[in-house]
């Protein structure tokens, strides 16, 4: 009932696994670009703007070293952080202290903060392309009106990216005399608009009546009103609308996209990083079938030009058939050894359950179903026989001396439980310091392959204990079992003869022997 009940757990499990392309890791780095808006001397910049900004950074908690880098009318800081640091509220309370000091540059830097992680490599899961009759601009104000709020309504989805065509902008007109008059600079005015307007980002998920929910933080101008209600000087206050004229700047082009040599219209979407990827595209396909359908009257139709779901599914079959042909081949060899069909039939049965039941274990340790952990997984199924055939040994060759199932099952589980646990404890601590490690990629590796390897042997050490001798002793009681592999091998009595003269030598020469 127990492994039934792992097993079940397992499915449940399974099912929840986030799946990605690549595992999400943040390096423990975050990147603070300075940009003189004209040519300058390093050490002009060195002394304007780096040195303020280190200043400032120095105090934030967790920082383990700066590192800088000058070059003409530029500087790069990279900000390491300590291992266990949390990399999203470090993220926000750098970007506060950069945009604190940002105000005392003035007008001459820029300054930006910048993060690196797996999601810039892999985010986008999806690219569309609209068609339609009309002009680039027209298929354009559809999709922003019509097709974008449908997507971004998507569970999972983290930001809708439309390229090409001429997009509707808004132009602040301000007057140096009146910022002057207010105390401002140009750099503090840009520096509170961009505050009200952040892309979206992921912070996390909350489980709210049992449905998962992603939480991301993103805030944007819905009108006109809106931006000239942005408060640019905390005392008074005093608005935008005060200081300057916001108007309706009209059609922008900001943006090209090509296909073919033809300018398009692209859609790039972006994934939440916990989102199950091949569910995510299911329900964007269906909310594209609906919007298809929808935008027939406007003569605007949406294709798909690629998907990472269905490059994950390639890969994860490949892996899940790589995996399958290792564990037949694995089991054709037992059975030229045993020759017992249903005894080799315990040890298959051992193999699906040990994965299954390892489900458990990754959710636990929120291992997503990616390249590297089901490489882990198919590394981990040929070992994770290794404690099934032993113990199955044991008990088959206790059998084959006549002993009843029940005695066969005590004493042969007895004679090898130490060693098999003691071969499964061994490969464990090999994988484990590498997911203690400080350095970024083997502590990646080790948590994706390692955990995956550790996980799966764990499991298979408590069905080899456990189920194995179960079902022998189910299969065994009131039968009797003939060793006939033993017996074929006590037939070729030239091959035990050659085997016991050379193992003699080694024996008789050990230093030597150990030495060649």
């Amino acid at each position: 009932m127990l492994l039934i009940g792992g097993c079940l757990l397992g499915t449940v499990s399974y099912s929840r696994l986030s799946v990605e392309l690549i595992p999400f890791a943040e390096l423990p780095m975050l990147i603070v670009q300075v940009q003189s808006v004209r040519d300058a001397d390093p050490h002009y910049i060195e002394r304007q703007a780096v040195i303020p900004l280190e200043s400032a950074i120095a105090g934030l908690e967790g920082i383990e070293r700066i590192e800088t880098q000058l070059e003409q009318r530029r500087a790069m800081l990279f900000v390491y952080y300590t291992r266990h640091s949390d990399q999203k509220y470090t993220f926000l309370k750098l970007e506060e202290r950069v945009a604190a000091t940002r105000e005392r540059l003035g007008d001459e830097f820029i300054a930006m903060v910048f993060k690196l992680d797996t999601e810039q490599l892999s985010s986008q899961f999806m690219s569309l392309q609209a068609r339609g009759v009309g002009d680039l601009d027209q298929i354009r104000h559809v999709v922003d009106e019509k097709v974008v709020p449908e997507l971004e309504n998507v569970e999972g989805m983290a930001n809708v990216a439309v390229y090409g065509g001429r997009q509707q902008s808004v132009e602040v007109l301000l007057s140096e005399e009146v910022l002057r008059s207010h105390g401002l600079t140009l750099s503090e005015v840009n520096s509170r608009i961009s505050e009200g307007s952040r892309q979206r980002r992921y912070l996390g998920q909350v489980e709210e009546a049992g449905q998962l929910l992603f939480v991301n933080l993103a805030s944007d101008y819905g009108t006109l009103e809106e931006l000239r209600e942005t408060i640019v000087r905390p005392q008074g206050p005093v608005r935008l609308g005060q200081i300057g004229t916001v108007i309706d700047g009209g059609a922008q082009r900001e943006t090209i996209a090509r296909i073919n040599g033809m300018e398009a219209i692209s859609i790039a979407l972006v994934s939440d990083r916990q989102a199950n990827l091949l569910a995510l595209s299911a329900a964007t396909r269906d909310v594209l079938e609906e919007l298809n359908a929808t935008l027939a009257a406007d003569g605007v139709q949406l294709v798909i030009q690629s998907d990472s779901a269905e490059v994950i599914e390639e890969n994860i079959g490949d892996i899940k058939s790589l995996a399958v042909v290792g564990g037949l081949l694995a089991i054709a060899v037992l059975w030229v050894f045993l020759r017992n069909l249903p005894l080799v039939a315990i040890v298959a049965v051992a193999m699906p359950v040990s994965v299954l039941i390892a489900m458990n274990l990754f959710y636990a340790f929120d291992i997503t179903l990616n390249t590297l952990s089901l490489v882990g997984i198919t590394v981990a199924v040929g070992m994770l026989l290794d404690n099934s055939i032993v113990v199955l040994e044991s008990v088959y060759r206790q059998l084959a001396r006549g002993k009843e199932a029940a005695e066969a099952v005590v004493v042969g589980v007895s004679q090898v439980w130490r060693a098999v646990l003691a071969a499964t404890l061994t490969t464990v601590c090999v994988f484990l310091p590498f997911v203690f490690s400080e350095n970024f990629l083997v502590r990646l590796l080790g948590r994706q392959v390692g955990m995956s390897i550790i996980s799966t042997l764990l499991v298979s050490l408590v069905v080899a204990l456990l189920l194995i001798p179960v079902f022998v002793y189910q299969l065994s009681r009131g039968r009797h079992v003939t060793a006939t592999a033993l017996t074929a091998v006590s037939q070729r009595q030239r091959m035990v003869q050659i085997y016991t003269l050379l193992l003699k030598s080694c024996m008789r020469f050990p230093v030597r022997t150990v030495v060649v």
